[in-house]
């Protein structure tokens, strides 16, 4: 079997919603805009494969963030799902819809929101001490299919 990475992103910092903006319409602010850059670095260094699918939670924030990386690991538009069933999801949530990624993908980056994010590593590594700061990551090496995904190993948390 080949080996597969999965890595699991914390969208970068959001603005507090303004009157009447819904949560799910907050964009990055001048502190998440500041993040990005730094995470582009961290993750063009992983030794993994260059991503070849994104699974993205389509609210502003997490769109912002994945747009940038996307961007600067050259992931295509084509390779990017964007997808309402990740916002606030549970790691179960997270996990159900890893379990349907594209079977020949070698590296998925999954861009989302605590406390989905890091309760789903927590989930696959048993690690009960992971939480993601925004912008944060956790990198890891998956042994099975995306289908049958259960476990990982960490493999970097940055």
């Amino acid at each position: 079997m080949t080996s597969r990475f999965l890595t699991l992103l914390r969208h970068a910092h959001a603005a507090p919603a303004e009157v009447s903006q819904a949560d799910f319409d907050r964009p990055l602010d001048a502190q998440g805009l500041a993040q990005l850059p730094i995470v582009q670095r961290r993750l063009s260094g992983l030794a993994a494969a260059k991503p070849d699918f994104m699974l993205i939670s389509s609210a502003a924030r997490t769109t912002q963030t994945a747009a940038n990386i996307a961007a600067a690991l050259q992931v295509p538009t084509q390779a990017m799902q964007h997808t309402r069933d990740a916002y606030l999801a549970t790691a179960q949530g997270l996990q159900n819809l890893l379990h349907g990624a594209p079977a020949d993908s070698r590296h998925i980056i999954l861009v989302g929101h605590n406390p989905g994010i890091s309760d789903l590593i927590s989930v696959l590594t048993d690690d009960n001490d992971v939480g993601l700061p925004t912008a944060g990551f956790a990198h890891m090496l998956v042994d099975s299919e995306w289908s049958a995904l259960e476990s990982a190993r960490l493999l970097e948390l940055g």
